[in-house]
């Protein structure tokens, strides 16, 4: 085995290791100077907000764009490149919450191929980790939508309409970042709505 081959196989090792390492990890570190980059794109906002559907299309085309740089702190948008449909696109909405352990903003997320827009709230400790996310609004059309209040003590008021009030939620932005819904933590992270009809929708290809 000559020193070329030994090399190769030295720097084959290394990656592999490298690989294992975050692998277990979960994540290599952020970068802190994108994480910044990625939060200087949200508004800050006042406490009440009021999203409902006026609210979502008003932004549509003022909103700053999402792009493929900030997939680690959107995990829809890293998973949409292994979706046939393709990704959505992102657009970043707000920022509520600047604490000195974690940032809670919300951005929208819209299909590509239809008019559906959903308000993701993301909550990102300060090394740039994902903590939790949770849709809490949607606009599908004027019978079929989810609307929030986000109020100041971060209490969020959500009611979702299927041509008559269907249901009745309350979320809670906790003070380490988590989220809980009707006192109930949603885990690290829940899937966005249009994440799960992608899922669906990919895997009716099995049948």
């Amino acid at each position: 085995m000559n020193k070329l081959h030994l090399a190769f196989m030295g720097l084959v090792f290394i990656g592999l290791c490298s690989f294992g390492f975050w692998t277990a990890n979960e994540a290599p570190p952020v970068d802190k100077v994108l994480y910044q980059r990625y939060l200087d794109k949200f508004k800050e906002v006042k406490l009440p907000l009021v999203i409902d559907n006026k609210y979502i299309s008003s932004g549509i085309k003022t909103r700053p764009e999402l792009g493929n740089e900030f997939k680690n702190f959107i995990p829809s948008l890293a998973r949409g490149y292994m979706s046939r449909m393709g990704p959505d696109d992102f657009s970043a909405d707000a920022i509520i919450v600047k604490s000195k352990t974690f940032n809670a903003v919300l951005y929208v997320q819209a299909p590509s191929y239809g008019d559906n827009n959903s308000v993701v709230l993301s909550t990102i400790d300060k090394d740039g980790n994902v903590i939790a996310q949770e849709t809490v609004a949607y606009s599908y059309d004027d019978k079929s939508y989810q609307s929030a209040v986000i109020n100041a003590d971060l209490s969020i008021n959500s009611k979702t309409y299927d041509d008559a009030l269907t249901s009745t939620d309350k979320y809670q932005i906790n003070a380490d970042g988590s989220i809980s819904k009707n006192g109930k933590s949603t885990g690290k992270m829940t899937e966005p709505a249009i994440d799960f009809l992608y899922n669906l929708d990919n895997n009716m290809d099995n049948f």
